[in-house]
């Protein structure tokens, strides 16, 4: 059954309320009356940018630390010192922490994101027995201000996933019947409009059986939506906005689609592979009964499919014939954390690193070899509960529970051209990098290390992140080809370049703490494109000197 909604203006902000509608029989659930209408229907709309926005914080953004279940242990127990903590190769920052909306004292969880462009559609639901829900689009054009362009929250509609095409965002929702008249189920379809990147005043909606509505995915023509519970997969046209097809499989989490399959998980029936167009089965993988009405999601890896299966870790699949290759357990059981809060509750996938949202465990990396296997990377310290995770190239967005979102970064290692990095080797050592007075070290590849301490020359082409310390003694040279990031935003964290140091840098150079240039230090950027961020304090001594073509992007260097 097709309805649909309008939103009128009030209080300076936008409700949406119902007015007639053409009703469409999808089924056989008869026509809508339109004297029936919902009773209370009222969802807001707030495109003060400015606003939303400061709910956007920098606090712990820079760099983060990926630690391994038995480097944490040894912390913990002290068994291991910080200067023989090994490197880490896969460099991360945190770029901002969005805090969830709230409305009426009530705090929503991000339960979703697709990312189009440079905007991300963020979901957003209640946990719990109320139905409240919320969509907010996140502009991040801007790497270094990220910002939120505009909001909607459904105060009667929970919403599980959202997908946008041709400007339309679409979304997987429940409402509560409670607060409605006659419909025929609490699961539905919705589409509303983007005008200029924000909502507009009508909501389509398309009922489906179930409970919920859970996931959406499409392949261009057609979305396919999976309904929870007594639910089932509805094929629908994309332009008509109409169920074209349909199978009823019980209780589906999560649905992925490619070339002519489309792939669904079940939370009772496990894995099944269909046809895209006739939605008939081709093959289905039994799974363990997992937890009702637990968040789960798919995912494509090239000839791999990857499924979220809770306190069993992910599955990895032949992504052609279905056939079983591995199962990836959670590698860490965190003490205080409840075992039923330690669940693969989602997977995604950006080039070659899977990541698993593994709830009270956290955020885990893991990384796809030569030989096709995954190597584990370690462990995003981020905090909070892992619910959710979704990527998209370099981005991934996690969501933590209470904490909120986070925006987190995988730093680029595409190189600039002018530095020489001839006789330059993969770094593999300590997590403190020391530079003593006589050497001359020159390393390439990527690398996370918590510190850096130079005495004569380091040359570094790749990418690197530092986290606590960067000291550029008296007459040394860091030449830096690539992409650096340092520090961390509000914990002091502060790089130190003193008399007679030069940095020289080809590529983009972020500090997320202080800059400290002492009298006599010397930052010379290479080549032409070079960029440069310091988000926390400059100090500059007597004759400092800075050179070269580069763009700054808060104008404080």
């Amino acid at each position: 059954m097709l309805h649909k909604l309008k939103i009128v203006m009030t209080s300076g902000y936008f409700r949406l309320t119902t007015i007639l509608f053409l009703s469409i029989i999808i089924s056989s659930c008869g026509f809508f009356d339109p004297q029936e209408a919902p009773l209370d229907e009222s969802s807001i709309i707030n495109s003060n940018s400015t606003e939303l926005t400061t709910r956007i914080k920098r606090d712990g953004a820079g760099v983060i630390t990926i630690s391994t279940p038995s480097t944490a242990k040894a912390r913990q127990l002290s068994g291991i010192a910080e200067d023989d903590e090994p490197a880490g190769d896969e460099p991360f920052t945190r770029i901002a922490n969005v805090l969830p909306p709230t409305y009426n004292g009530m705090i929503l969880t991000a339960s979703h994101v697709h990312v189009e462009g440079d905007l991300a559609y963020v979901a957003y639901n209640r946990m719990g027995p109320e139905y409240l829900g919320a969509i907010e689009i996140v502009d991040i054009s801007d790497v270094y201000s990220p910002s939120i362009q505009s909001q909607i929250i459904f105060p009667a509609i929970d919403v599980s996933a959202v997908f946008v095409k041709d400007n339309y965002i679409y979304l997987a929702a429940a409402r509560d019947r409670d607060q409605f008249n006659n419909v025929q189920t609490a699961a539905f379809l919705g589409r509303i409009q983007l005008l200029n990147g924000e909502f507009s005043t009508e909501m389509d909606i398309l009922e489906l059986p179930g409970f919920v509505a859970t996931d959406i995915a499409s392949n261009g023509e057609s979305l396919f939506v999976t309904s929870g519970r007594d639910g089932q997969l509805s094929l629908v046209d994309i332009h008509n906005f109409q169920i074209v097809a349909s199978t009823d499989i019980p209780d589906l989490r999560s649905v992925a689609v490619r070339n002519n399959t489309a792939v669904v998980l079940s939370g009772t029936n496990g894995t099944t592979f269909l046809n895209s167009t006739t939605l008939a089965s081709v093959r289905n993988i039994p799974g363990v009964q997992d937890v009702p009405n637990a968040k789960r999601t798919i995912a494509f890896m090239n000839d791999y499919l990857l499924t979220s299966e809770g306190a069993q870790g992910a599955g990895v699949y032949n992504a052609t014939n279905g056939d079983f290759i591995e199962r990836i357990e959670i590698d860490q059981s965190p003490e205080n954390v409840d075992a039923t809060d330690i669940v693969t509750n989602a997977v995604s996938v950006t080039d070659d690193l899977l990541l698993m949202a593994n709830g009270g465990a956290g955020l885990s990396i893991l990384r796809k070899n030569g030989n096709a296997e995954f190597d584990r990377i370690g462990i995003a310290e981020i905090g909070g509960s892992s619910n959710y995770v979704q990527s998209e190239g370099q981005y991934i967005f996690a969501a933590t529970g209470a904490s909120g979102l986070q925006i987190l970064r995988r730093e680029s290692t595409q190189l600039p051209t002018n530095i020489s990095c001839e006789g330059a080797i993969t770094y593999s050592g300590s997590s403190w990098l020391n530079v003593n007075s006589g050497q001359n070290l020159a390393y390439t590849g990527a690398a996370s290390l918590q510190g850096i301490n130079v005495n004569e020359v380091l040359s570094f082409c790749g990418s690197l992140t530092v986290q606590q310390q960067l000291n550029l003694n008296s007459g040394s040279t860091f030449n830096m080809k690539g992409a650096l990031a340092f520090g961390q935003y509000g914990t002091g964290t502060t790089m130190h370049i003193n008399n007679g140091a030069t940095l020289r840098v080809e590529g983009s150079l972020v500090i997320w703490g202080n800059l400290n240039l002492n009298s006599g230090a010397t930052i010379e950027f290479v080549g032409a494109g070079s960029t440069v961020a310091v988000y926390g304090s400059v100090t500059k001594g007597n004759n400092v000197t800075i050179t070269g073509n580069y763009t700054d992007a808060f104008g404080n260097l």
